[in-house]
C-alpha cells in the first residue's frame, strides 16, 4: 500500500515530538485518501498512546473539524494522538445505502488509516476511538458496530443510527457508547426521523446489545452558564457487559452544535465541554482488560477467601440484588462469567491452573475487585 505517510517518519524517529500537525495520505481502494494528524507534545515512542478518530459532518471537512471542534488542546493534555481523516466528497458512508454494503468502503478506510498510523507511532491498540460530528457521529457508531476488533468506544455528536445499520450491526463486542445531543437540533432531530432513529432508540438499542442492568440513572446537570440557552441532563447506564456503560448528554434547547465550542453557530451549551467528557469516557473504556488495569483498581480486599484458594472461592460482598461476576487471569482474559449471580455463595475453581486471578462484581450501583491466587 503506497502511502505518503512514510515521508514523516523521520519526524518521530526522536524519543519526543513537539505538538504538530501532519498531513498524510495513502491510495485505498484505488483512490487516494488524506487525513490530518496531530501529535501531543512529549510524546515518546517507548510508550503506547491512544488515539481518536475525530471525524467530521456532511459537507465539512477535515480541517474544519479541527478547527471547530478544538480537540487538540483537550488531546495534548490527555496525551492522546488524534487523526483527522477526509470523507470522499465531505462524506462518510455511515448506513445509508440501498443495499447497505455498497458504496465507498469508508470501515475498511478507516481500518487501514489505523494501521498505517500504527506503523509510524506507537499506538496502544486497547485505545484506539472514534468521535465525531454529525454524519461523523453516524460513522462512529457504524465503527462500533463493524470494527469493534479495534475500536475500543465511541461518541457521537449531534450523530444518530439508521434502521439498516442497527439491523446489519454484527459487534460481538460490548461497546461504550456516549451521546451528545440538542433537543432544539434540527439537522439532525433528537426525536429521529423516518430516515434515522431517535436519541432514546439509539441509547436503547445498545442497553440492549451490551445487557445493561436496571434503570437508567437521569441527572439534571448545574447550569454553570445561564446565557448559554440551554442546560444539560444526563441519562447514564453504568453497569453493562464487559464494564462498558453508555451515556446520552441531553442538551435541552441545544442546536446542531458541538457543546462547548468557542465558536457559536447555533445554541451551544457551555455547561459541559464535549471534549472533555469524550476524552474522560475514553480513558474510562479500552478495549482490552489487562491485568495491570484490574490491579490498578482493587477495591475490596476482603471479597474473596480463603486466599490462596484450593478448590471452593467464597465470596463476601455488600452489592444487593442482580449482580455480575468475572473472574480474570493475570493476562486480562475472562476465564468465568456469570450475568446473573445473585450473591451466591461460593465458586468452585477446582479446575483453575495455579496462578493470581482477579474476581469482579458489578451490580446497578458499583463494581468492586479483588485478587486471589490459586494454589
Amino acid at each position: 500500500m503506497k502511502n505518503t505517510f512514510t515521508l514523516i517518519l523521520a519526524l518521530v524517529s526522536s524519543q519526543f515530538v513537539s505538538a504538530q500537525n501532519i498531513n498524510g495520505s495513502f491510495t485505498f481502494g484505488g483512490v487516494l485518501r488524506d487525513y490530518i494528524l496531530h501529535v501531543p507534545p512529549g510524546y515518546t515512542a517507548s510508550e503506547p498512546t491512544p488515539l481518536v478518530l475525530n471525524l467530521h459532518g456532511y459537507t465539512s471537512n477535515a480541517s474544519q473539524q479541527m478547527l471547530y471542534t478544538g480537540f487538540n488542546s483537550d488531546a495534548d493534555t490527555a496525551g492522546y494522538i488524534v487523526v483527522y481523516p477526509n470523507g470522499i466528497a465531505n462524506a462518510w458512508n455511515s448506513g445509508w445505502n440501498n443495499p447497505y454494503y455498497s458504496g465507498v468502503d469508508d470501515v475498511g478506510f478507516l481500518s487501514a488509516l489505523i494501521d498505517t498510523i500504527s506503523e509510524g507511532y506507537n499506538i496502544d491498540d486497547c485505545r484506539v476511538f472514534s468521535t465525531g460530528m454529525s454524519n461523523g457521529g453516524f460513522m462512529s457508531y457504524r465503527l462500533a458496530c463493524e470494527l469493534e476488533n479495534k475500536i475500543a468506544a465511541v461518541a457521537s455528536v449531534t450523530g444518530s443510527m439508521t434502521d439498516s445499520m442497527m439491523f446489519y450491526c454484527q459487534n460481538t463486542r460490548a461497546v461504550a457508547v456516549m451521546e451528545l445531543h440538542g433537543t432544539a437540533d434540527n439537522t439532525v432531530p433528537y426525536n429521529g426521523t423516518t430516515a434515522f432513529t431517535s436519541v432514546d432508540e439509539n441509547f436503547n438499542f445498545w442497553a440492549a446489545r451490551n445487557s445493561c442492568l436496571g434503570a437508567a440513572i437521569t441527572q439534571d446537570l448545574p447550569d454553570t452558564d445561564p446565557l448559554d440557552g440551554a442546560t444539560v441532563t444526563k441519562i447514564h447506564h453504568t453497569s453493562c457487559d464487559a464494564s462498558t456503560e453508555l451515556i446520552t448528554f441531553k442538551i435541552n434547547g441545544g442546536a446542531h452544535t458541538w457543546p462547548g465550542a468557542s465558536l457559536i453557530i447555533g445554541v451551544t451549551t457551555q455547561d459541559i465541554s464535549a471534549n472533555s467528557e469524550i476524552l474522560q469516557f475514553f480513558n474510562n473504556h479500552p478495549r482490552c482488560v489487562t491485568s495491570t488495569s484490574l490491579e490498578e483498581n482493587t477495591s475490596a480486599a476482603g471479597l474473596v477467601f480463603p486466599n490462596p484458594v484450593e478448590n471452593t472461592l467464597t465470596l463476601k460482598t455488600d452489592l444487593t440484588g442482580k449482580t455480575e461476576l468475572f473472574i480474570y487471569d493475570l493476562t486480562g482474559k475472562i476465564v468465568y462469567k456469570n450475568e446473573d449471580y445473585n450473591n451466591a455463595s461460593s465458586i468452585l475453581v477446582d479446575t483453575f491452573s495455579p496462578g493470581i486471578y482477579y474476581v469482579k462484581m458489578s451490580n446497578n450501583h458499583k463494581s468492586v475487585i479483588s485478587k486471589f491466587v490459586k494454589k
